[in-house]
């Protein structure tokens, strides 16, 4: 078993990963999570860059893995206002990317110390226009190390951003949990320096799934202009209709492919009933006390979210 509190979970998760680059701006209640990175990350190769701001530190992340490797940025709910506009970016570009928020009260600077999950909705819709992601919500200290792993192949086999909700509870409470076998599939691949055939497109989207192999900058003739605007398959801005609502399709397609694979949430109690109660993330623990199990890693909406760990009663 291990003792540990949810922050330092988070980051032996990261490492485990296979990331080796983490960008971030203090913030309570996510920082100490930066301070025990920093503290051994050199010992797995890892580099921590703490930016001058919450933009800066989303930018430095968007760059370091559009260079070939899934990094990591960790913070709270502020700073995930303040990467809105980077976050759509990384959508549009297809950029695999981790985006852990520790989340606390607000609004505003609000509540910096107190336990609050209230960035639900702000991480499902708050930026531009349609930006379909893929959301998990750990329930437990043992997820706070699983997901940022599962995060880093998701966003890579998807080709998008990932956000993992923790909280101020999970992030600052401590409880055992049972200590991981690491495992070598855990970690990132090594970077895919072989020639790309110049007949593909950076963005080969298949009509069934919307997945689309990605070419690394490095690679011999892999080299393509990345943009935020509405572009075609070869990365090239269109700004005609059919273009936007084609690229648009196929981003959403993925959600659709991600969702064909998981499993409905188990209901506890009647099959029908006056009052559906829904829990996620680290309403766990009290529920728990309440005698109401949990069904962990489904589905809660068909296309912005896939939010794991849900744990559902019906009274």
């Amino acid at each position: 078993m291990m003792v540990c509190n949810g922050n330092t979970a988070l980051g032996l998760g990261v490492m485990a990963s296979g990331m080796d680059m983490v960008s971030m701006y203090p913030i309570t209640p996510a920082t100490s999570a930066s301070h025990y990175i920093a503290e051994v990350y050199d010992q797995v190769g890892g580099f921590v860059h703490q930016a001058e701001d919450e933009i800066a530190a989303m930018a430095f992340a968007i760059g370091s893995s559009f260079s070939g490797k899934t990094a990591c940025t960790i913070t709270s709910g502020p700073g995930m206002a303040l990467k809105t506009e980077l976050m759509g970016l990384a959508v549009m570009g297809e950029i695999p990317l981790v985006i852990v928020d520790v989340q606390r009260g607000g609004p505003s600077t609000g509540l910096p110390t107190k336990v609050e999950q209230g960035d639900l909705l702000s991480s499902m819709f708050g930026m531009p226009g349609d930006a379909p992601k893929i959301i998990l919500a750990a329930a437990t200290i043992a997820e706070c190390f699983h997901f940022p792993i599962l995060a880093r192949k998701l966003a890579e086999s998807f080709r998008g951003p990932v956000i993992v909700l923790t909280d101020a509870n999970l992030a600052t409470g401590v409880q055992p949990w049972p200590r991981p076998e690491l495992q070598e599939e855990w970690l990132a691949a090594p970077v895919d320096q072989s020639e790309w055939d110049s007949s593909v497109p950076a963005y080969d989207w298949d009509e069934e799934t919307g997945l689309s192999q990605r070419p690394i900058p490095g690679q011999p003739n892999g080299m393509y202009v990345l943009t935020g605007l509405s572009h075609t398959s070869r990365s090239k801005v269109a700004y005609d209709s059919e273009t936007n609502q084609t690229t648009m399709q196929h981003r959403s397609r993925k959600l659709a492919t991600l969702q064909s694979t998981l499993k409905p949430p188990k209901i506890n109690g009647d099959e029908e009933g006056d009052l559906l109660v829904v829990g996620w993330g680290s309403t766990l623990v009290p529920s728990r006390r309440r005698s109401i199990s949990c069904a962990p890693r489904v589905p809660r909406s068909p296309i912005s979210i896939y939010a794991l760990s849900h744990h559902w009663s019906r009274a």
